[in-house]
């Protein structure tokens, strides 16, 4: 069989029905949910689509269809130079970006604080000897001045999950939170905390360490 020299090699298969639209929900999902390989992603994707539309707005109905109906493999690969940018989870946890941590003040002592309001978080693994895989995290919030202490148990430190708790947390204080005050882990300085804690009648002043 003859083959006509000089033109363009083809790839094989049929083109991907993937594209940017796709990629765009999952990075922000995949982001949100605290970077799950493929195997677990898929099954979340479900219930997270509503909530990325009530965060980022109507997804068109075809990349719906395709993120419904997308497998483990395909994710897998659509997935991989996210995974390149972004990094997967390791032992130190997720770090955020120089911008971020540029919007959230440090401070490193609370002499100033006079009164109950200003609460101190931080995170526990229940990981036994690694960071890898799925576990259960404690969420530990300490009001500075009174000691009150409030603790909850988030699945995986996902971000909205994190928020979760911590709003369960404020809406059972004796007293109105004023100061929120962490580390520099990614489980508080995302977005989503920055939300919920300034988008508000009266901000809540965010610190960091």
């Amino acid at each position: 069989m003859n083959r006509k020299a000089g033109g363009p090699k083809q790839k094989p298969g049929r083109p991907s029905d993937y594209g940017e639209a796709e990629l765009k929900v999952l990075e922000y999902i995949w982001l949100c949910a605290n970077r799950p390989c493929g195997k677990r992603l898929k099954p979340l994707l479900l219930n997270w689509l509503p909530w990325y539309e009530n965060e980022q707005g109507v997804i068109e109905v075809t990349t719906r269809k395709h993120l419904q109906t997308i497998s483990t493999r395909t994710l897998d690969r659509l997935m991989k130079p996210v995974r390149q940018r972004h990094g997967q989870r390791g032992k130190c946890g997720t770090r955020p970006g120089t911008l971020l941590k540029n919007m959230i003040p440090i401070k490193t002592h609370h002499a100033d604080v006079n009164k109950p309001g200003v609460m101190e978080a931080d995170t526990v693994a229940h990981c036994g000897n690694t960071l890898e895989g799925d576990f259960v995290w404690s969420l530990t919030l300490t009001d500075i001045f009174s000691g009150w202490t409030e603790n909850r148990a988030v699945w995986n430190r996902g971000y909205e999950g994190v928020r979760q708790a911590i709003q369960n947390i404020e809406e059972l204080l004796p007293f109105r939170l004023t100061g929120f005050h962490t580390d520099n882990g990614g489980e508080f300085l995302n977005h989503h905390l920055i939300r919920y804690l300034q988008d508000r009648k009266e901000p809540v002043t965010y610190t960091r360490g």
